[in-house]
């Protein structure tokens, strides 16, 4: 027979082990988040084939793109829980990897997950700048009617996404 102090602690217990398994589908989402983030960066990086004759025009183009400023990136996604306090060192963590590979620094925009629609909807709105962000549910038709999305081109996608051409069927 239980007691109502020994009820309580079960309670308790069950609640903080709920408020964990949700930070660690948190970390989880974030983590593949970031992962499928960065994929999509890596298509964005110029890819260079160079025959014998033209050796130094690659070596040249590559210490001009190197000495260029990177270009910016601004990715917007929800946060479940919390916003995490560290959001800084993420943000370093993951531009010190996009400079080195593809020349691109990422400015990341958490946003709480109940008013993230309507975020949203007021950086495009608002023309604010805004490349990536993530599109739950399936409203597509009126995210494509109000500009949200636009079509990548076949040529485009053929030349810096061939797997994903290849994995879909795309010809």
């Amino acid at each position: 027979m239980c007691t109502g102090y020994e009820r309580g602690l079960k309670i308790y217990y069950k609640e903080k082990e709920k408020i964990n398994e949700k930070r660690k589908k948190y970390v989880a989402i974030m983590c593949a988040t970031l992962l499928a983030f960065s994929s999509l960066l890596q298509g964005c990086g110029k890819t260079e084939t160079a025959s014998k004759n033209s050796t130094k025009e690659v070596l040249s183009e590559s210490s001009e793109q190197q000495s260029t400023e990177p270009d910016k990136i601004t990715f917007a996604f929800f946060c479940n829980l919390f916003i995490p306090e560290d959001m800084d060192m993420i943000e370093e963590a993951l531009n010190e990897q996009t400079r080195k590979k593809i020349n691109v620094e990422v400015e990341l925009v958490p946003l709480s997950l109940g008013t993230y629609n309507q975020q949203i909807n007021l950086m495009v709105s608002g023309n604010e700048k805004l490349d990536l962000y993530i599109m739950f549910g399936g409203d597509f038709t009126s995210a494509i009617n109000q500009n949200k999305l636009l079509p990548i081109a076949q040529d485009t996608l053929q030349e810096y996404a061939p797997g994903v051409v290849n994995a879909l069927g795309i010809i």
